[in-house]
């Protein structure tokens, strides 16, 4: 008798019984993945909320150096916010078109634009580590060129132009903030030494007073911000090269804002303070006068805001925008007064604010919702409205946006997450409020 051959099943009906029997395992199993994926969002959430330089992935792929050629990464799709489909109602004002990048990706550097037009971009960050590197764009023919290498390595520094043309660089992080200060020349294109800062830094403010000289304050000098948060302030005098004691702010802040104002006053605002090992952010407004040298303290935001922006508008008013906060605010320096300017399409912040040869301003990139973004805003301080100024080819935060003489706006560096990776920019891209 011949023995039966096993009846073969159809590749469909194969496919359903595998299907019953994942999913009857699932549901069984049910709680214990709930738990688990839980727990994981859970702890996800506190590395994010973290104010920590943040760690380089080693799994990223970075740009070849010094080779000029865009690192292979996705363009991402843009999204005017954070787990949102939807879109503003307004029309796109301006339009984003490509630009050549720098030589080497980065993100957290700094960008000025120099007294002839050029804008020198040096320091930040990439996937090899932190920066030395400085590079030189000029508008007229579009293209990059080095122009040294820094003295120090930082990322995270801040930058002012000087009367005399030159850009002063303070602080700034390594492993731990550092306390390190230099000088660039665009005359001999060479970096020097000044004398260190009193405190190391990060996070910090640094603002060109009438003067001459450069107002530093606040920031964090530890390897973690809750515990190091510092209120010292001091000043640098560019003709002496010299650093000299100014009154501390009445309270320690770090990633606060600062602008000067038509008065020859500066205006603080905001920024993280510490309690008990952990941050909150701050709604509180001072002004420093650099002729008695004294901190006043002035009426405060509506709204308490941290990583936001603060941009001098023609007529005297001050606008602050994100920071954590839903709606923005105008500041009239000669009633003392805050009054709402609205609010952006999309909450954000880590973002760049830059105003515009006509009085608008523009807003671009930064995170919501921890999601770093594409999407730019235009404020129309006459009319008092935000509209969509489209999106950029990439998300960035970390970037910097420059104007440059013509009007337009450059935008360079930056860094977003792509799957589990942290992927660090060069290509560039510019905006024009007239196309």
């Amino acid at each position: 008798m011949a023995t039966a051959r096993p009846r073969s099943l159809p590749a469909a009906s194969v496919a359903r019984r595998v299907a019953r029997a994942v999913v009857s395992n699932l549901v069984k199993r049910r709680p214990i993945i709930i738990a688990a994926l839980l727990l994981t969002t859970t702890l996800g959430l506190f590395a994010c909320a973290s104010d920590e330089p943040p760690r380089i992935s080693p799994t990223v792929t970075p740009n070849p150096l010094p080779s000029p050629a865009v690192p292979v990464i996705e363009r991402v799709a843009a999204r005017p916010g954070a787990g949102s489909d939807s879109r503003p109602t307004t029309v796109s004002v301006g339009s984003w078109s490509e630009a050549p990048g720098p030589q080497i990706a980065r993100s957290g550097h700094i960008a000025v634009r120099l007294k002839d037009g050029r804008i020198l971009v040096a320091g930040g960050r990439n996937a090899h580590g932190i920066l030395d590197s400085a590079e030189i764009f000029d508008p007229s023919d579009d293209t990059w060129t080095p122009s040294g290498r820094m003295v120090e390595a930082r990322t995270s520094p801040q930058a002012v132009l000087l009367n005399d043309g030159r850009v002063l660089v303070t602080g700034g992080s390594q492993e731990s903030p550092i306390s390190s200060a230099e000088i660039f020349d665009p005359a001999s294109g060479a970096w020097s030494t000044v004398p260190e800062m009193s405190s190391a830094r990060v996070a910090h403010i640094s603002t060109l007073l009438g003067d001459g000289r450069v107002l530093v304050a606040g920031g964090w000098t530890g390897r973690r911000a809750a515990d190091s948060v510092r209120s010292e302030a001091e000043m640098f005098d560019p003709e002496a090269g010299t650093w000299s004691p100014a009154p501390d702010l009445p309270a320690p802040r770090l990633r606060h804002a600062a602008v000067s104002l038509e008065n020859g006053r500066v205006l603080v605002t905001g920024g993280l303070s510490s309690a008990r090992g952990r941050t909150s952010n701050l709604s509180s407004a001072l002004l420093f006068d650099p002729d008695s040298e004294n901190w006043t303290e002035v009426a405060s935001m509506k709204t308490a805001r941290a990583r936001h922006t603060m941009t001098a508008l023609a007529g005297g008013k001050v606008l602050v925008s994100g920071g954590g906060a839903t709606g923005e605010e105008l500041y009239d320096p000669d009633a003392d007064e805050w009054m709402s300017a609205g609010a952006m399409n999309v909450a954000r912040e880590s973002h760049t604010a830059t105003a515009l040869s006509d009085g608008r301003l523009l807003v671009s990139g930064g995170t919501s919702r921890r999601e770093q973004l594409a999407f730019a805003e235009v404020f129309d301080p006459e009319a008092g409205e935000w509209k969509s100024a489209g999106a950029m080819q990439y998300r960035r935060v970390g970037h910097t946006a420059t104007l440059l003489q013509d009007g337009r706006v450059l935008v360079v560096g930056g860094e977003f997450r792509q799957r589990s990776s942290i992927v660090f920019l060069s290509p560039a891209e510019i905006y024009d409020p007239e196309g």
